[in-house]
C-alpha cells in the first residue's frame, strides 16, 4: 500500500532532459511495521557515538518515505525539496531526523528519554515543499524491558571473516535475539552513523550464530549489536498488524540493546570474551565486563590503545590473583597499587611471566607502554593481559586505558582517546587459552 501526497512537476530548461517529481509516499506495502515505536533498552556505541549507557528509551520514525531528506530516491533526485518529518504526542513535539544507510536508504527515525506519558501513538506529519501527510505510529503502552545478553563470546574455529558468536541465555523473556553487525569503518555521509553489514534473527532459546561468508572482511573493525527483543503479537490492531517474528523494526515492542566491538584479524583458536564500552564524559573509554571466572585460571583481556591501565574488580567479584603482560616494546612494565589513595610503585615487571599479588588485591596499575608503540585501535595489534582470580565468580571489573597525547608518527592517526574499536593479537606459541575483550 503506498499513501500519496500530490504529485509536483519541475518545468524542464530548453536542451535538458525532462524531470519530473516521483509522486511523495509512505511505503508501508500492506506492512505497518514501516512505521515503528518502541521502548529499547540500549547501552553505550561507538555506532553511534553514544555517551555512557545503559540509556531507556523510546524510539520511533518510518523506514521507507519518498522523497527521502534529500529529495532523492535510490539515490536519484525527484523533488526539488528535502522531506522534514515532525513527530507530536501529549505536547511533546520532536524532529524526526533523516537517518540513512544502505538497508534503508529513505528511513526517517528519532528517540526521546523514555516517559510512560508518551507510551501512545505518535502523530507524524510528514512535509515536502507544499505537499504534507499526516499518519499515526502504533502505541507502545505499559511494557518491561527484557533483560539484556551477557558473557558475550567470539571464537573464530569456523573463520576470521565467519565468526561463530554465544552469549549467556538471558532473554527468557524475550520472542527473539535479533543480531546486527555495523561496519564501523563506513559512516554514511549525511547521518555519520556505521553502515549496517548483516541482520539475522535468532528464535527464542537458542545463544550464538555464524556470520556466513561474504558478510565481513578480513581486518576490518566492526561493532556486533545483540538485541533481546519482545515483538508486536498478531493479534496487535493498533496502527495495523504486526507479525510476530517480523525482522522490521516496526514489529518490535520493547527491546534491550547491547553492542560489542571487534575486527576481523586471527585471534587464533580460543573463545574471546567481548566488552561493553562505555565513554565517560572526560572523553575517556571504560571497557566493562561480565564473565564467569575460575579461581587461578589464567583468562586472557584485550583492550585498544593505551600506555597503561588501571585494573578493577567490581563489586562482590573474586579479588584478583595473577596477571602476565604481552610482549610489547622493551617487555618492561611497572606495577603499581592502590594504597587506599593514590596507586604508589610496586615494582618492575617483564612481559610472559605470570606475578602473583597480595591478599584482597581489588584494583591494580600497569604503566611503562611506550607511545612509540602508537597502538592504533585500526590496525591489528593489542595489548593482551593475563588475569587469574582468588576464587570461583563473576568478573564484572573495568579496565581503564591511561591515554598519553604524544607525536605520532606520519600516516597515524588515534580518533578521539581510542573509542572507534578494537584490535586482537596473534596468539603467540604455547599461551594459555585466552578471554579477550
Amino acid at each position: 500500500m503506498r499513501l500519496f501526497l500530490s504529485a509536483f512537476f519541475i518545468i524542464p530548461m530548453t536542451f535538458s532532459a525532462e524531470l519530473s517529481a516521483a509522486p511523495i509516499s509512505v511505503d508501508a506495502d500492506g506492512n505497518p511495521w514501516e512505521v515503528f515505536h518502541f521502548r529499547e533498552q540500549r547501552g553505550s556505541s561507538s555506532i553511534f557515538r553514544s555517551p555512557q549507557g545503559p540509556v531507556d528509551t523510546l524510539s520511533f520514525g518510518l523506514l521507507n518515505v519518498v522523497p527521502n531528506g534529500k529529495g532523492e530516491n535510490d539515490g536519484e533526485r525527484v523533488s526539488d525539496f528535502p522531506t522534514t518529518i515532525i513527530a507530536r504526542q501529549n505536547g511533546v513535539q520532536r524532529e524526526v531526523g533523516f537517518s540513512p544507510d544502505s538497508f534503508d536508504p529513505n528511513a526517517f527515525g528519532a528517540g526521546i528519554n523514555y516517559d510512560p506519558s508518551l507510551n501512545g501513538s505518535w502523530e507524524f506529519t510528514i512535509t515536502n515543499g507544499p505537499d504534507s501527510l499526516v499518519i499515526n505510529s502504533p502505541e507502545v503502552g505499559v511494557v518491561d524491558v527484557p533483560e539484556r545478553v551477557t558473557n558475550v563470546q567470539l571464537s573464530q574455529a569456523t573463520g576470521i571473516t565467519t565468526p561463530t558468536f554465544s552469549w549467556q541465555n538471558n532473554e527468557a523473556n524475550a520472542d527473539v535475539v535479533r543480531v546486527t553487525i555495523y561496519d564501523l569503518n563506513n559512516r554514511d555521509a549525511f547521518s555519520g552513523n556505521a553502515d549496517r553489514v548483516y541482520i539475522t534473527t535468532i528464535p527464542q532459546g537458542e545463544s550464538s550464530f555464524t556470520v556466513p561468508e561474504g558478510e565481513l572482511a578480513e581486518g576490518g573493525l566492526y561493532s556486533a549489536r545483540i538485541s533481546t527483543r519482545v515483538n508486536r503479537s498478531v493479534e496487535d490492531g493498533t496502527a495495523g498488524t504486526n507479525p510476530s517474528g517480523s525482522s522490521q523494526a516496526g514489529a518490535a515492542l520493547v527491546r534491550g540493546d547491547t553492542f560489542f566491538d571487534f575486527q576481523a584479524t586471527d585471534l587464533g583458536d580460543e573463545n574471546v570474551i567481548l566488552p561493553e564500552l562505555t565513554f565517560p564524559a572526560d572523553g575517556s573509554v571504560v571497557y566493562n565486563f561480565n564473565n564467569p571466572v575460575l579461581a587461578n585460571q589464567i583468562q586472557y583481556y584485550d583492550p585498544l590503545v593505551a600506555v597503561g591501565y588501571d585494573y578493577q574488580i567490581g563489586e562482590q567479584d573474586p579479588f584478583f590473583n595473577s596477571f602476565i603482560l604481552p610482549e610489547i616494546g622493551d617487555d618492561l612494565f611497572t606495577l603499581h597499587l592502590w594504597n587506599g589513595t593514590e596507586y604508589a610503585y610496586d615494582s618492575d615487571v617483564m612481559a610472559g611471566i605470570e606475578y602473583f599479588l597480595g591478599d584482597d588485591t581489588e584494583r591494580f596499575r600497569i604503566l611503562g607502554i611506550e607511545t612509540g608503540a602508537a597502538l592504533d585501535p585500526f590496525d591489528p595489534t593489542a595489548f593482551v593481559t593475563g588475569l587469574s582470580f582468588a576464587a570461583d565468580g563473576q568478573f564484572t571489573g573495568t579496565m581503564t586505558p591511561i591515554i598519553a597525547n604524544v607525536p605520532l608518527p606520519a600516516g597515524i592517526v588515534l580518533l578521539g582517546g581510542a573509542l572507534g574499536g578494537l584490535a586482537f593479537a596473534r596468539r603467540r606459541p604455547g599461551s594459555a587459552a585466552r578471554v579477550k575483550t
